[in-house]
Order: structure tokens, then C-alpha cells, then sequence
């Protein structure tokens, strides 16, 4: 019945070629070749739903970027733009098959030349994400070296996410949301809480994408919330900078509130990133510039003065390449460099001390995603991050174990 079904395909009649391969897997017939067949016939006779579910049952086998490539296909006949450019983007970069990379490439350069669209009816649907974990920190606290041992700590993680998912590129409505949560075990009071939301909307102009949004985000310990942001983003992609493939820019202004422990906190955060993707030594290398400002109340108490008011500079370099159909390496490493504006005061024996601090952070990490069948896939990663401080107590050193098992939907 497989054979018929292709068959039938070939002849220009792709209603009788889905009944025969239907029969065949009726029949009990369960193959790579029937799932793509099924999904390419499907897609020809617009049941883009029913395409999509045969091409995502292939993802955890060698024909991944294949079946990517065709959900991004019906990406760009449902009108989804936005997930079409983001598969395109990454099988241009990513693909190990020369001549998917070629594929992908040019359905780049046509959806670079699609008009905005505004009035498109786009195909909207929420999308995602939930994660669990468990690792290992080797620093919770981020000590000093000469700090008595026990500082390492085994945790576990949860996260889920919500967001507005595909949209036409044209304008429209986005949304975002996001909670984290994580647990030690043997150190409750750094157990870490994290909930965030974004509301705006985007544009398309021309290759650029335009969004302007509104955020919040609220991080909690046990013992009461830390700090809440009140902000505005906005961020513009562009498809082709020059003899980039892909480059950005994101603006971040937000007012900050402390908990009613942490008052110093008060005040403002101002950061700007921009860096762009580009496909090099046979994987994507991405390339960020960081600039952060804060502007809080700081700590001033009698005979004590601390600064939370950094002014930070940073480097990330990233690389990410398929080992495997359905395994990827990504490379990471960063540095930054922190200035504190205020000086540092304090008693001793001989007076008062002043100082200022300055701040120097060097991390890396690797990570390893493995893909499997339908929407799940694994993740792990070991980071380490090493901080050197002009000041005595701030210098400390820290890696970083996990493991997590996460599903899209």
C-alpha cells in the first residue's frame, strides 16, 4: 500500500494516495518513509494540521531537519511568518545537508521580500514550554574561596512558559509569559522564585522586525521578594546585515522596586544589547555586546556603605553545530567587567575605609540538547564562572551541573 500511495502521488491524485497510505498503516505498516509520505501528501491537500503532527513524529530520527524544513512549509501557508523565518533561519545556519541549507537560505531571501501585510489574517495559536531539571551548584552563595566548605548544594528546577507563539510578521498583538521556581533542599533560604510577563507588539519593515513591549518581572527567596521590574523593551531584527545573516538590537528601561528587605534595591536598570548570527565553522556563531546600567538607592548606614548600582560591560560568544540529526553542542563563553559607583565604606581598628569596586567575570559553559521523538528533548549543561574583585569577599569561583527534560506544546 506504501508503494501505491507514492504512486498515486506521482500521478497528480493525492486524495487516493492518502487513502492507500492510510491502509497501509491500518494494516500495521509503521515507517519513516509512510510518517514523511503521509505529511507530504497532507500538506498538498492543505490539512496542515495533520502534516505538521507526521513531520514533528519524525524530529527525533535522522530526517530532523528535513521534517523542520517542511514545518516551516506549513509555517508559510498558514501564514505563520514569524515561526517560517525562525526554521528557516536556524536549518541556514545549523543543517548538517548542504542542500537543505541551500532550501532554507532562499526561503529567507523570498520571505525578506514578502510585503508587511498588516490586514493578513495570521494563524494564532499559544505555544508552550515546560521544563524540569535537577543539577548541582558548587557556590550557592557565590563565597569566597577561603570560606569554610559545604558551599555546594544539589537542587531541582521547574519552568513554564506561555506565549503568543506564530503570528503573521505583518502587525500584531505578542505576549509572553514565564514562571520558574528553584528548590535546595538543604538550603531554603536561596531557594529562588521568578515570575514574568510581557505584553506589546511587533511590525514588520521590509527584512526588519520592530516590537515594543511592556514587562514585569518579580524574583522572590523564601524569606520575601527581592526586587520587582517595571519596564518597556524594544528590540529590531534584521534577516541580512550586510555579510551578516542575522543581527539584533534590544533597548531594556525599567523601574525597580525592593522588597521591603532590600530598599537599596530602589531605583532604575537600563541595559542594551545588540549582536548578530553568522554561519561559521560549520555551526552558528553568535556574537553579543552588553551594556548595563543601574541607578538604585544603594546601602548607606552609619559606619557602613555598600553599592548595588553597577555600571557593566560585557562579551558573550556562543557556537552551537549538529553533532547528529538529533544531537546539538553549543560552546559558551563571556566576560564582564562591572564598575560600582559609589565607594565602599566601612570601620576598622584604624579609621574609616573607602574604596571603590571593581568587578571582572569570566564564564563559560557547554551544552547538549538532544531532540526526541514528537516535542520532547533533553538538555544538559556544565558552566563555570570565575569572579575577580578589587575588593577582599567578592571574589569567588563556581560551577554548575544540570540535566533537564522539557516538552513544547
Amino acid at each position: 500500500m506504501l508503494e501505491k500511495g507514492v504512486q498515486a502521488f506521482q500521478s497528480g491524485d493525492p486524495k487516493q494516495a492518502r487513502h492507500y497510505l492510510l491502509e497501509a498503516r491500518a494494516s500495521g505498516l509503521e515507517s519513516n518513509a509512510l510518517t514523511y509520505n503521509l505529511g507530504v501528501v497532507n500538506y498538498r491537500l492543505a490539512r496542515y494540521d495533520a502534516a505538521a503532527r507526521e513531520f514533528r513524529a519524525l524530529l527525533g530520527t535522522s530526517h530532523r531537519d528535513l521534517a523542520r524544513y517542511n514545518l516551516g512549509l506549513i509555517a508559510l501557508a498558514t501564514d505563520n511568518l514569524t515561526d517560517a523565518h525562525d526554521i528557516f533561519l536556524a536549518l541556514s545556519m545549523e543543517s548538517g545537508n548542504e542542500k537543505i541549507r541551500g532550501l532554507s537560505a532562499r526561503q529567507l531571501e523570498r520571505l525578506s521580500d514578502t510585503p508587511p501585510a498588516g490586514e493578513r489574517e495570521a494563524g494564532r495559536y499559544p505555544v508552550g514550554l515546560v521544563m524540569v531539571g535537577a543539577g548541582y551548584d558548587s557556590n550557592v552563595d557565590q563565597l569566597p574561596d577561603n570560606t569554610a566548605s559545604g558551599l555546594g548544594e544539589g537542587y531541582s528546577d521547574v519552568m513554564f512558559s506561555l506565549g503568543s507563539g506564530s503570528a503573521s510578521t505583518g502587525n500584531d498583538w505578542i505576549w509572553n509569559g514565564l514562571g520558574y521556581h528553584q528548590r535546595f533542599p538543604g538550603n531554603p533560604e536561596s531557594n529562588l522564585s521568578l515570575l514574568e510577563g510581557d505584553l506589546g507588539w511587533q511590525t514588520r519593515v521590509a527584512a526588519t522586525d520592530l516590537q515594543a513591549m511592556m514587562f514585569t518581572r518579580h524574583w522572590w527567596l523564601d524569606t520575601g521578594l527581592v526586587e520587582s521590574y517595571y519596564g518597556v523593551q524594544g528590540v529590531i531584527r534584521q534577516q541580512g546585515c550586510g555579510p551578516l545573516d542575522h543581527c539584533y538590537a534590544r533597548l531594556e528601561l525599567a523601574a525597580v522596586s525592593g522588597g521591603s528587605d532590600y530598599p537599596e534595591y530602589d531605583g532604575g536598570q537600563y541595559d542594551l544589547e545588540a549582536g548578530f548570527y553568522q554561519r561559521q565553522w560549520g555551526g552558528r556563531l553568535g556574537v553579543e555586546l552588553q551594556l548595563g546600567l543601574a541607578d538604585r538607592d544603594n546601602i548607606r548606614d552609619p559606619g557602613y556603605a555598600a553599592s548595588v548600582s553597577p555600571f557593566r560591560q560585557g562579551l558573550e560568544l556562543s557556537w552551537r553545530t549538529a553533532l547528529a540529526e538529533t544531537l546539538a553542542l553549543t560552546l559558551k563563553g563571556a566576560y564582564r567587567h562591572s564598575d560600582y559607583d559609589d565607594d565602599y565604606q566601612w570601620q576598622t581598628s584604624g579609621g574609616t575605609v573607602s574604596e571603590k569596586r571593581q568587578d571582572e567575570r569570566w564564564s563559560g559553559g557547554i551544552l547538549m540538547d538532544w531532540q526526541l521523538a514528537r516535542d520532547w528533548f533533553v538538555t544538559s549543561e556544565w558552566s563555570y564562572e570565575s569572579n575577580d574583585s578589587s575588593l577582599d569577599g567578592y571574589d569567588y569561583d563556581r560551577y554548575n551541573l544540570w540535566v533537564g527534560v522539557g516538552k513544547t506544546f
